[in-house]
């Protein structure tokens, strides 16, 4: 019977995803706790990080075990906790060192408390009834694929001409150019893996996909900013794992060993192609661009001894370090800013070209930056410090601006994932949660950031839908299988 076999399926599916959960998991705590006892971190330290770990991947246990459907938003936001917090608070980074064993504990049970009533607000929203809808917009499969693989490319291309000084775009010009691209290039790659992993392309068109996603990547890494290709290869993975319900081991193994070379070399490419005269990539440059970045990171791993350690990628990601500054500064010496980085909000989704004279999204960060002494006002001017959503709620409000934004989190991932239950992976609700899914990973935006561009780009998203989707009936999409 039909109805056994889709169940079949979807057991199956559940069982592979846990397996890769606790196989993951397992890894996970090995690590740290090898990272802890290599570093001598002492017990109160890893009795504040270690809840950190188990919150962090909490909630993607309740959705690997399918006790929540839909879009994992918020276990893949909750995630990025384990890099941010957990793994840096045991860790020997020079700004975390310097505070004592009673603040490390108190920050790790911050985080923790703030993940946990996430996690909470989370599963109650998620796991109530969704509104019944007789029919939903779902992609048009070969027109949206074309779209897509043009949206990939032209993405690429932007990329590209900013790297070669191609052309001197207006600040709000380009800004609605480089959202609108990227937002639909990012739905595109989670859309198209998608397919691939359920088994509806050819293989003309798989090799078609892995040619624009490799020349995305590519152009991506031309900036000598990772994490843009870092959080593309994600959503491949999570578009292709989703389709297949099976997740690519040696896919996400190889994309970490690459990336974790590349890594090494990164501050030597940025010194050499950022200096005091920055150098301009073309793809005719590609070759010897990225031969001298896999240069570099050898002569990094060579370089590297017990009397000069390389600085580990935990620490250069760390956002642990700034929660115990805030923790330790206030209300006392310095006060709580009561709002001051989100009352700028709502200007900021205001276009540009209507505005020319609006704050940028950044503007949140530059607050937190003077009022910290961290930076001077005009050193944000050409370097940007990033916060993150909780300790920018700290500095806010404290406890109870952390324990707001976990709730808030919390039940809108919750209620996006609720909607995109039973729906169409390639339907309208399941693309917007994609564009929620890629921001939410984003660890080191405050919120002035990441509204702004959760703004943009659902607006691109949502203007595409009009001529890339049609609206079909429910019951005949789940009957197909999509």
């Amino acid at each position: 019977m039909p109805g056994e076999t889709v169940k079949v399926e979807l057991r199956q599916g559940s069982n592979r995803l846990m397996v890769a959960f606790w196989t993951t998991a397992f890894l996970v705590v090995a690590y740290f706790f090898y990272l802890s006892i290599s570093l001598n971190a002492p017990l109160v330290r890893m009795l504040g990080a270690a809840p950190v770990v188990i919150a962090s991947m909490l909630p993607t246990y309740v959705w690997c075990a399918k006790r929540v459907g839909g879009v994992p938003i918020f276990p893949l936001f909750a995630l990025t906790y384990l890099w941010t917090y957990a793994i840096p608070l045991v860790s020997q980074h020079p700004a975390i060192v310097v505070y004592d064993d009673e603040a490390i504990f108190d920050a790790g049970l911050t985080v923790t408390g703030f993940l946990m009533l996430g996690t909470l607000a989370w599963f109650l929203s998620a796991g109530s009834s969704a509104p019944a809808a007789p029919t939903e917009l779902v992609l048009k499969e070969k027109q949206g694929r074309a779209f897509f693989l043009v949206m990939i490319v032209s993405a690429g291309l932007f990329t590209m001409s900013v790297t070669g000084g191609w052309f001197d775009f207006e600040s709000g010009v380009f800004s609605v150019i480089r959202s609108a691209l990227f937002a639909l290039a990012t739905v595109g790659l989670f859309a198209l893996s998608y397919q691939w992993g359920k088994g509806i392309f050819s293989s003309k068109q798989r090799f078609i996909f892995v040619c624009v996603f490799v020349f995305y990547l590519l152009t991506q890494m031309s900036s000598l900013f990772m994490v843009s290709a870092i959080i593309a290869t994600g959503l491949v993975v999570a578009g292709y794992t989703t389709g297949r319900q099976y997740f690519p081991w040696p896919w996400v193994l190889g994309a970490l060993l690459i990336f974790g070379f590349l890594h090494l070399g990164k501050g030597a490419m940025r010194e050499d192609y950022w200096g005091p005269d920055p150098q301009p990539i073309q793809i005719w440059n590609y070759p010897g661009f990225f031969a001298e970045w896999f240069a570099d990171a050898i002569e990094e791993i060579n370089a590297i001894t017990p009397n000069a350690p390389s600085q580990p990628i935990y620490e250069r990601v760390s956002l642990a370090h700034l929660l115990l500054k805030v923790q330790s500064e206030t209300p006392e010496p310095l006060p709580y800013l009561y709002g001051a980085t989100y009352t700028i909000i709502p200007g900021l989704l205001i276009p540009r070209i209507f505005d020319p004279s609006k704050l940028t999204a950044h503007e949140g960060t530059t607050i937190l930056n003077v009022h910290f002494g961290i930076q001077e006002r005009e050193d944000t001017e050409t370097t940007t410090i990033g916060w993150g959503l909780l300790n920018e709620a700290y500095a806010n409000f404290g406890v109870v601006g952390v324990a707001c934004l976990g709730l808030l989190l919390g039940a809108m991932y919750g209620w996006i994932t609720r909607v995109t239950a039973g729906a169409s992976v390639l339907s309208l609700r399941n693309l917007v949660a994609m564009t929620f899914a890629a921001l939410a990973v984003q660890a080191e935006f405050t919120a002035g950031v990441y509204c702004s561009a959760l703004f943009q780009s659902l607006v691109s998203v949502l203007a595409a839908s009009v001529i890339l989707m049609d609206r079909r009936p429910l019951r005949s999409m789940r009957a197909r299988g999509t």
